[in-house]
């Protein structure tokens, strides 16, 4: 399945910078079958900041099994720790000093 959306909008604002999971409204979203998926939301997670060009921004999508809690231990709402943990942060090799990660769940 492909889908394809072409939309001319401001450039939108990042989640924050501290892994809080937020909910993008993407809004209705058009399928190749004809079906609309009516008030899609999208969840996202980002850990650093983005440089003023967007030119440090690392996209992570997961697997299906998955969700976009990439980094961070488990809380209210999130029930299980980050399952890359071990990899992005301060000081390791996907360093959130350096970059800016951004996470979403998949449609």
């Amino acid at each position: 399945m492909t889908v394809g959306v072409l939309r001319s909008a401001p450039r939108a604002a990042f989640p924050p910078p501290d892994g809080r999971p937020c909910l993008v409204e993407v809004g209705p979203l058009a399928l190749e079958s004809g079906a609309v998926l009516p008030g899609v939301r999208l969840a996202v997670q980002c850990w650093g900041r983005p440089s003023a060009l967007r030119d440090n921004v690392v996209l992570v999508l997961h697997a299906l099994t998955g969700d976009a809690h990439v980094a961070g231990p488990a809380g209210p709402g999130q029930p299980t720790p980050g399952w890359w943990d071990g990899v992005v942060g301060e000081g390791r090799a996907v360093d959130t000093g350096r970059w800016c990660v951004l996470a979403a769940n998949v449609l």
